[in-house]
């Protein structure tokens, strides 16, 4: 097949990444690729942009102040370290004439729509564990945030735009990252932790 004969400069793509991409490229259909372009959109800088800034105001209009904080700086975080990683690891996309939509100019490791689409799901998918839902909804919010970011980033290795290595980096980083997160902001204030006690001689 065309274009699966070399790899760029940065780090090279591995065996599994070749196969997986060229499995992708084949089952493409005509029927299927717009609809997987706009999937692959909502995960993108503006798209999740929008449902970022939607979902803090909803979350600001119930006076879920805290929560409309703790996502903003999540996705800050994300996003930044996205720039920061792609930059640092300076992986090529995989070839031009494998793409089903048009070239980005940015580097290729990690996934960015991967990354930041999972720490947003994953972040709302969180505000439910960790409230006194039902299980039944929590067991919803788990499964649709990981169908969601499983979704996106598979769209990402259809429209060869990203080497599969890639999208499993970015699911990585994001739970990685929503641990951090969320070890941060359970952790209890200074003022409430317990002072233990010397025991008396």
């Amino acid at each position: 097949m065309r274009g699966l004969s070399g790899a760029g400069a940065g780090a090279g793509p591995s065996r599994l990444d070749w196969a997986v991409t060229h499995w992708a490229v084949s089952v493409r259909r005509p029927a299927l690729t717009p609809a997987v372009r706009v999937l692959t959109d909502l995960g993108g800088v503006a798209g999740l942009t929008a449902w970022t800034v939607l979902a803090v105001a909803l979350l600001l209009a119930r006076r879920l102040r805290r929560r409309a904080a703790v996502l903003a700086a999540a996705m800050a975080g994300s996003a930044g370290l996205t720039v920061v990683l792609k930059l640092v690891f300076a992986r090529h996309r995989p070839p031009v004439d494998l793409l089903a939509d048009e070239a980005l100019s940015t580097y290729s490791f990690p996934s960015g729509h991967s990354f930041n689409t999972a720490v947003f799901v994953g972040a709302l998918a969180g505000f439910v564990l960790f409230s006194p839902a039902s299980g039944r909804r929590k067991a919803v919010a788990a499964s649709g945030a990981v169908a969601a970011a499983t979704a996106v980033g598979l769209s990402r290795v259809y429209l060869a735009h990203h080497w599969f290595t890639d999208v499993l980096a970015g699911w990585a980083l994001a739970a990685a990252w929503l641990c951090l997160v969320a070890l941060v902001v359970r952790r209890p204030p200074a003022g409430r932790r317990r002072v233990r006690r010397r025991p008396r001689a």
